[in-house]
């Protein structure tokens, strides 16, 4: 399995958060609605680390990589206008990858917000 290899690395607390605008029928104005969908164990890399993790023409543009065990989601999937919490700081998902589509690890490319 791959994730045997970042076992020991996989100890962060990865909030995902879903983003949902929101009418109010009393106001008539929209609202950012921001929802826990999953908290899930990972291990968040930088620079050039997280750069290895992500495709060549991701490597300009992310901040960060996350590695996730796609058991762990339970089924949720990630979507583009998600945030992802990690020690208080909130990042923007840039690309969402199922490692060989093999679906034993996701690697989350994330830009700080």
């Amino acid at each position: 399995m791959i994730l045997n290899a970042f076992a020991e690395e996989m100890n962060q607390e990865i909030i995902i958060e879903s983003q949902k605008k929101v009418y109010d029928s009393t106001t008539g104005r929209t609202a950012k609605s921001v929802t826990v969908e999953k908290t899930v164990p990972g291990a968040y890399y930088i620079g050039s680390s997280a750069e290895n993790l992500v495709g060549e023409r991701f490597k300009t543009v992310v901040d960060g990589a996350i590695i996730i065990d796609p058991v762990a989601l339970d089924g949720y999937v990630i979507a583009p206008s998600d945030i992802i919490n990690i020690d208080g700081l909130d990042y923007t998902v840039v690309v969402t990858d199922d490692v060989m589509f093999q679906g034993e690890v996701i690697v989350i490319g994330v830009k700080k917000k």
